[in-house]
């Protein structure tokens, strides 16, 4: 099973798998949802009672269960006019576009969010890794 050729045979296998994950890594990268967000409002969580900015898409998706689970623990992010102000990781399978829900910060920077939209600026909610 083993001849003299089996460290170059293992050299290029280990090389396939290298560029196979690099490409994969390079395909999930590339892949990021942006999310134009046309509504936005600071409401109570029902489970939990706790204050959460729920977005909703200027055009709305909905995803498959595949769709929404690929999403669960990549970093996203809520920008105003580019600009990152919020960034979390996605814990939970995404739906949908509309009712997103970002949680865990400051009522303020939450309602800031609210004033943005309000105000006509362009946020959006991004998935970017």
């Amino acid at each position: 099973m083993f001849t003299r050729h089996s460290p170059n045979l293992m050299r290029q296998f280990a090389q396939t798998c290298i560029a196979g994950l690099v490409f994969f890594t390079a395909a999930i990268a590339a892949d990021p949802l942006i999310i134009e967000v046309a509504s936005a409002r600071v409401v109570p969580d029902q489970r939990t009672g706790e204050l959460v900015l729920t977005l909703g898409a200027r055009e709305p998706k909905r995803f498959s269960k595949s769709e929404g689970e690929k999403h669960v623990a990549r970093r996203a992010e809520v920008r105003i006019d580019g600009l990152a102000i919020l960034r979390s990781v996605v814990r939970e399978p995404l739906w949908g576009t509309s009712g997103l829900q970002v949680r865990g910060f400051p009522v303020d920077e939450l309602e800031a969010v609210v004033r943005a939209v309000e105000a006509g600026s362009r946020v959006e909610m991004a998935i970017v890794d």
